[in-house]
């Protein structure tokens, strides 16, 4: 049944629409974490000494089958959400590829805290306490790099339009933008519109927000400062909501265009990024 029923709403295609159980069961832990880098499904986090690490699964690994159903960029999600709350089972069967060689079958046998010893639940809580300080402190951020290239980090659109202001003055007189929304899922809508004001030259419809009772247009009005300076746009399967807007209708303006760079960089970036960033060859929107 629970199957059926997240089937069934993963046909919706909403990144916010999914099915958990009245009843929670207690998820697995199988310490990694994986989603989508363009079309491929990689591991980009592990939890040191745990169950994946112990079936001897690599961060950068691509995964090609979760139990026997393909991960993809649309599925993969779905899948560990499944297997991990929906359904969860203490053993799952990945098929992995490893640096360009052939697929290779991984059983990853998976903890769950109740019936886990005490030094694993330590293990674990340590874990999850050192992954929630790393999301803290992923504050909205600007910096400025080499070559008069602005750095401008929104983990999230939650952050007021007073701040977001602020920040986006910060970089008003770059030679070209990077504006990073990687793992940002959305926020708020005024945040969202505003964010847009500042490179739109003209006035733009975003979207057209559909409730109960009534239909609305979001419409951008541009603001100063107008920033129109080369743009770099970093989103990835994780970018949702509020900043997938904001990246498709930046895309359609033209004031970003589209290139694919296979990229699994968490931190920092290779220097040909930056070279692109001070070519001034038009802005570039990665999907990594």
């Amino acid at each position: 049944m629970a199957a059926a029923i997240s089937g069934l709403l993963l046909r919706l295609n909403d990144s916010h629409t999914y099915f958990l159980r009245p009843q929670r069961l207690q998820p697995v832990i199988f310490g990694f974490r994986a989603k989508a880098f363009e079309n491929d499904v990689r591991i980009y986090e592990m939890m040191p000494g745990g169950p994946a690490e112990e079936a001897g699964l690599h961060r950068g690994d691509k995964i090609i089958a979760v139990e026997d159903f393909v991960a993809n960029r649309k599925l993969v999600d779905a899948e560990m959400r499944y297997f991990q709350y929906l359904d969860p089972r203490l053993t799952i069967k990945l098929k992995v590829v490893r640096n360009g060689g052939l697929p290779q079958d991984f059983i990853v046998n998976g903890r769950q805290p109740a019936t886990s010893s005490k030094e694993f639940v330590k293990l674990y809580e340590d874990y999850s306490k050192e992954e929630q300080e790393k999301k803290q402190t992923k504050d909205v951020t600007v910096r400025r790099e080499e070559g008069g290239i602005a750095y401008l980090r929104f983990p999230s659109f939650m952050v007021s339009t007073t701040r977001a202001d602020f920040l986006l003055k910060e970089a008003k007189d770059a030679q070209a933008l990077i504006l990073d929304l990687r793992d940002d899922g959305g926020g708020r809508e005024d945040t969202m519109k505003d964010m847009a004001a500042h490179f739109l030259p003209d006035r733009t419809r975003m979207a057209l927000a559909i409730s109960r009772n009534k239909q609305e247009e979001i419409i951008a009005k541009p603001r100063n400062p107008n920033l129109t300076a080369p743009l770099f746009l970093l989103v990835e399967s994780h970018s949702a909501s509020a900043s997938e807007v904001l990246a498709r209708v930046l895309q359609l303006k033209k004031r970003a265009t589209t290139t694919e760079f296979r990229l699994v960089l968490p931190s920092r970036y290779p220097r040909q990024f930056y070279w692109m960033a001070r070519s001034w060859k038009i802005a570039a929107c990665f999907r990594t």
